[in-house]
């Protein structure tokens, strides 16, 4: 039987085709096809056996690609979660298959690739001379039934409740397809893509996908306060929408952004007349993934990869080529791919002092002058020392050395504030502690000091507190002499935004900027309910108590009391089912109390009361289970991984709200 070869982005008979086809998907469409030849530059073909002239009745369509990482190849299709042959006679399919190994043999292709979304037979697969190549779990979920019958079947906990999460926090979504959104969208997947290690999908390829598909393709935006934290891009195909991509900031998942973007995508697909929402492929290897789309009620089943010929050892071989490229790509800088370093760095001053103030966004007006230097170092702006890049002056190594006062440089003009300096560069140095290298010296002297750290902690436990408040004097004799940080309190990070503030003030032209309110929707208090969990039979009342907090719209916490009986058994099944991977519980503040100890290693908060009414601050992290409950002394900083004691912040405490506290963590 003879097999022709024909270009569907020109073949005039290639739409009507798919319009009569059931299980043509959204990756054989006109649009995604375009996408891939403009973008990548791939030859897109499509196989057939039907003649010249003819109606179509079947067919095969596949790229021809070219790469250094993995050579020549043909694939049905690239980028895409699935492209079922439209084949309805497995002769047919046998035929148009043999024309891709012919292919192979001629040395045109290494080897050729389908991927259907219908797993072939095992004899089948034999026949054609197809090994499995990989696979994946695929899900997908049925949007026939009505939408409260749809909605009982999402994961109480994981969905329910994040959606009701997001609700609460007053998370917005916003929808389309104009440069802006894509802008939002394309900042959160740079750090997604580097969060996992992965190469970053070129910009254009996403403007090509809006111009082909056009009103088929959405991207929605969740908003807090202005700041984009969540995104996902859908795209649709006849009844169907496809989950396409999907990216975060990793330090608002607490809020349950991803959760509010696909509730309201599978809602609006509900409501536009679709009959699936297709959640796409995932790795077997990510659990996490699976899970979170598990939550949702839709089907899993198993994805199947096939090739010709089957992979060998020379495809292993191509491995570590991939695995160089993947630590190549993560330890790019996200503003190397990014749509513009400075609207970038404009964005992050933006969202840092949006973040800080609370503010409308209109009053976020700054921008960065000139070019930062090479070098981080110490300079000076109104009389305060910050550690950074300043485009003017020059940063000096340490701060005891004559540091370059730059304000002279800010410029106010047409409403906007011009800083020589990024502002959020700055802010994250200062609370991240980066300027401790160049404060402390050189390497030898940190050893040093950490040799000398080390070996105090280890004989601590057989001195007597007399020798050790000698010791401790001893080792803070100076720090009143401390140029920078301040001691015992360093409120740099205040004044610099309060020196801000001023600036974007004057720029605007105003005496002062709406009162915000210290608690959300203007609310003149706060309570916090909290629960005292006993016993096998308590544990087991707790799902039913989230619950009923939950319907009531009550945040709560939970204590363990004691830890030691079944605090790993609570830290799996709250893991679970409580909250998704990185969500951190609500606070917990106490004055003046203490905390029961749990066993070694694990939930274990110190029990300090060193100052009479201090501030004591509990939190129960969920990143693998119920890993730690933080000591009173230490809030941990997940984003970078390490613990700062805060005794001298705790005043600040009676003036952060609880929800901006937590968040912040």
């Amino acid at each position: 039987m003879p097999v022709y070869e024909v270009d569907p982005l020109r073949d005039a008979r290639w739409i009507e085709f798919l319009q009569a086809q059931p299980m043509s998907s959204v990756f054989h469409t006109p649009g995604w096809l375009e996408a891939l030849s403009d973008t990548y530059g791939y030859e897109v073909r499509a196989l057939t056996t039907t003649q010249p002239g003819q109606p179509l009745k079947d067919s095969l369509v596949f790229c021809r690609v070219k790469s250094w990482l993995t050579g020549a190849r043909a694939v049905s299709l690239p980028f895409s979660d699935h492209c079922q042959p439209l084949v309805d006679n497995p002769a047919d399919l046998a035929e148009l298959v043999g024309f891709l190994r012919e292919d192979v043999r001629s040395g045109n292709s290494k080897y050729c690739e389908l991927r259907p979304v219908e797993n072939l037979t095992a004899d089948l697969g034999k026949q054609m001379d197809l090994a499995e190549s990989a696979a994946y779990c695929f899900h997908t979920l049925d949007l026939r039934p009505d939408l409260d019958e749809i909605c009982r079947g999402f994961h109480k906990s994981c969905a329910q409740r994040q959606v009701r999460r997001a609700e609460r926090e007053g998370l917005v979504v916003r929808e389309g397809r104009s440069e802006a959104e894509l802008a939002m969208f394309y900042s959160l997947l740079l750090l997604t893509r580097r969060r996992h290690q992965l190469p970053p999908q070129p910009l254009a390829w996403f403007r090509n996908l809006i111009r082909t598909f056009r009103d088929g393709l959405l991207i929605r935006i969740a908003l807090k306060n202005g700041c984009p934290i969540a995104s996902i891009l859908t795209l649709a195909h006849k009844k169907s929408i496809v989950y396409k991509y999907g990216c975060s900031d990793s330090k608002f998942h607490n809020l349950g952004g991803m959760p509010f973007l696909f509730w309201h995508a599978i809602r609006n697909a509900k409501e536009n007349g679709a009959e699936e929402f297709d959640l796409g492929r995932s790795d077997l290897d990510n659990p996490g993934l699976i899970s979170f789309k598990n939550n949702w009620g839709g089907t899993q089943r198993k994805l199947v990869y096939y090739r010709h010929p089957a992979a060998s050892s020379e495809a292993a071989a191509e491995y570590p080529r991939m695995h160089a490229a993947r630590r190549v790509f993560s330890a790019l800088p996200p503003e190397d791919c990014c749509i513009g370093t400075s609207a970038k760095v404009n964005e992050r001053m933006m969202n840092t002092l949006l973040e800080y103030y609370r503010c409308p966004a209109e009053f976020s007006c700054l921008e960065v002058l000139g070019e930062p230097s090479p070098n981080p170092g110490f300079f000076r702006f109104e009389g305060t020392t910050l550690f950074g890049r300043p485009s003017f002056g020059m940063p000096a190594e340490a701060v005891e050395s004559p540091l370059d006062e730059i304000a002279n440089y800010s410029e106010v003009r047409d409403s906007k504030c011009y800083l020589p300096f990024d502002a959020d560069e700055v802010v994250t140095n200062l609370r991240e502690e980066r300027y401790a290298a160049k404060r402390h010296g050189s390497h030898v002297g940190s050893a040093g000091r950490g040799l000398a750290r080390r070996a105090y902690y280890f004989v601590r436990p057989l001195l007597g507190v007399g020798v050790r408040k000698h010791l401790q004097r001893i080792s803070l004799r100076d720090s009143e002499e401390i140029q920078f940080p301040s001691w015992p309190v360093d409120r740099t990070v205040d004044r610099t935004f309060e020196k801000l503030m001023l600036l974007i003030m004057k720029a605007r032209g105003i005496q002062s900027i709406p009162f915000i309110w210290f608690w959300p929707e203007e609310k003149s208090g706060c309570a916090m309910m909290t629960h005292d969990v006993e016993t096998t039979r308590g544990l087991e009342f707790c799902s039913q108590l989230m619950d009923l907090d939950d319907s009531y719209e009550i945040k709560s916490s939970f204590q363990i009391i004691p830890a030691g009986r079944y605090w790993r058994r609570f830290g799996s099944e709250t893991s679970k089912s409580m909250f998704t991977t990185g969500i951190t519980m609500d606070c917990c503040i106490r004055i003046g109390g203490s905390s029961s100890k749990g066993p070694k290693g694990s939930i274990r908060p110190q029990n300090r009361t060193e100052q009479k009414g201090s501030v004591q601050v509990c939190f129960i992290a969920t990143l693998t289970g119920m890993t730690h409950l933080e000591s009173p002394t230490t809030c941990r900083y997940r984003t970078w991984g390490i613990s700062i004691p805060r005794w001298a912040d705790a005043a600040r405490l009676c003036r952060i709200s609880l929800v901006e506290f937590s968040k912040s963590q």
